[in-house]
């Protein structure tokens, strides 16, 4: 888990200067799916 956390917060922010509004909107939801679905499964 803590692995892939890592994986996913240096591509967000590697890629965040180079992204456009649209992509950040996009990484953003993405990203907060992914707590989302990590919190609903912890908590069930």
């Amino acid at each position: 888990m803590k692995i892939g956390n890592t994986k996913i917060n240096f591509r967000f922010k590697v890629g965040w200067k180079e992204s456009s509004t649209k992509e950040r909107i996009i990484a953003i939801l993405s990203y907060l799916a992914i707590v989302a679905i990590i919190i609903y499964f912890f908590m069930k």
